[in-house]
């Protein structure tokens, strides 16, 4: 099983970074992107204790707006016992709006759309969900050179998976492609 957690967070790295490498990711007018991190507290029920989640997402904006669209991925453990003990990992498609309030700080509202896994072996459980919907809105600073510091607060909900479901905040860092390239026959 841990192995399986492993080759999830590995797979969710390098694809992270191939993304954020290819030509659709290049800082221009057309392909601006932004890679982030998140370290999350979650807690899916009022009567355990608090879990992490960590995840990694990518995103690449529509021309000159302020909305795009990626990926994320996130893996965890929803008490905060060790990974052998229990995990849940999820991940989708992601579509997220940020909203500049001053020259330094930003509201970002996001969802995430895919699918999800957990399993608690102390008590038997494992539930998977074809459905995951992950509302969110962060409020974040712009820290210079394209970085971003944004507190965030996200509800996970699994459709089939109502122990794995719960709200989650925490902390992501965000690196944002700034300068513009031009052809040299422009």
């Amino acid at each position: 099983m841990f192995s399986r957690l492993k080759l999830f967070f590995f797979c969710t790295v390098i694809l992270g970074s191939l993304f954020f490498q290819t030509p659709l990711a290049h800082a221009d007018s057309r392909y601006r992107s932004k890679l982030g991190l998140d370290l999350t507290g979650f807690k899916p029920n009022l009567d355990q204790p608090v879990g992490w989640l960590s995840g990694l997402t990518w995103g690449q904006y529509f021309g000159d707006s302020q909305v795009y669209w990626g990926f994320g991925a996130y893996f965890g453990t929803p008490t905060g016992r060790a990974l052998t003990e229990e995990y849940l990992t999820y991940g989708g498609l992601l579509v997220g709006w940020e909203i500049p309030t001053t020259k330094r700080t930003l509201i970002e509202l996001d969802l995430l759309v895919g699918y999800g896994q957990g399993e608690k072996k102390l008590i038997g459980l494992k539930q998977n969900s074809y459905y995951v919907a992950q509302p969110g809105v962060g409020f974040g600073f712009k820290l210079g050179q394209g970085w971003k510091m944004l507190f965030t607060a996200h509800y996970i909900h699994m459709a089939d998976a109502k122990d794995f479901s719960g709200p989650s905040f925490g902390l992501r860092f965000e690196f944002k492609s700034l300068s513009t390239t031009k052809f040299v026959n422009d």
